[in-house]
């Protein structure tokens, strides 16, 4: 810290405090291209290939995970101050030659711009990374294709969401992966829903369901009880939502899903309150 302190010091270095907390430490744009100069050219590669290979973890299926944890708010903070750092990296590895090293730093950053926006950034990075990767060799090509169709969603582009995740789905099939098979549904689910198709959207979840519960995933099967719910919320019955909804909320809590917990509340207490007002109302009838 003394050193970085010197730096700043002596106009080195510039020292910012986002707003997410803590300090970050960047050169003046003059020095580090000054400083690039001096790097022979192996070593500039070299240096470039570590910064992949460190920012690579954010883009793993255990670090989005955790993402839905009692601790996914700080490493959501810690996502977003290193977004710059996401998508430098997934550039990088393409200029070093190495296209199939950007997918994971272009899908940590792609998840950042899904839940922060813009979500058009991370549609464009997404876009190409893919022009540049064979995906369908690639053991990330399902998570790429199905992040694609999310932000694509987010955008309102139903067609092009749904060609991305249907694209996702044949992928899954292709590697025989019922698991991702499962989260991509749950996406086809998620933008039927967006588009005002309840029966539609309902069976997709119900089909995710059922990959979940094959595969033993608790955490998947939760989430896809408490989409039945919400839709039966809006279908019909009552019970059934309401079963769904507190099953889910049960797993939520034994896997640690705290961001699934809260929305599985809210929808709860919405559903109650409709069932209070439908009880009320059939009494003064």
């Amino acid at each position: 810290l003394d050193l970085l302190e010197s730096l700043c010091d002596n106009s080195l270095l510039q020292r910012e405090r986002p707003p997410q907390g803590g300090a970050r430490y960047r050169p003046l744009v003059s020095v580090r291209d000054f400083a690039g100069l001096q790097l022979a050219p192996a070593d500039g590669v070299g240096a470039k290939q570590r910064h992949v290979a460190h920012f690579a973890h954010f883009g793993t299926p255990a670090c989005l995970d955790g993402l839905n944890l009692a601790s996914g708010v700080d490493l959501c903070k810690t996502m977003v101050r290193e977004l710059d750092n996401l998508v430098c990296a997934s550039a990088w590895a393409i200029e070093v030659g190495n296209p199939e090293a950007a997918i994971l730093p272009a899908i940590g950053a792609g998840t950042v711009l899904l839940r922060q926006g813009p979500a058009s950034a991370g549609e464009a990075l997404l876009t190409t990374v893919l022009a540049v990767v064979d995906v369908g060799g690639s053991a990330h090509a399902v998570s790429l294709w199905t992040l694609m169709g999310e932000l694509q969603r987010e955008l309102g582009q139903p067609e092009r969401a749904e060609a991305s995740l249907q694209r996702a789905r044949s992928l899954a099939r292709a590697q025989d992966d019922r698991h991702a098979e499962a989260h991509v549904i749950i996406g086809l689910g998620v933008l039927a829903l967006g588009q005002g198709a309840l029966a539609k959207s309902l069976e997709h979840f119900e089909e995710a369901l059922a990959g979940y519960r094959d595969q033993r995933d608790r955490d998947g099967e939760g989430v896809a009880l408490s989409r039945i719910g919400y839709v039966c919320g809006q279908l019909g019955p009552a019970d059934r939502a309401l079963s769904c909804c507190v099953e889910a909320l049960s797993i939520h809590r034994e896997v640690g899903n705290q961001r699934a917990a809260g929305q599985t509340l809210r929808n709860l207490g919405i559903l109650q309150q409709q069932i209070l007002v439908v009880r009320v109302g059939a009494v003064d009838g």
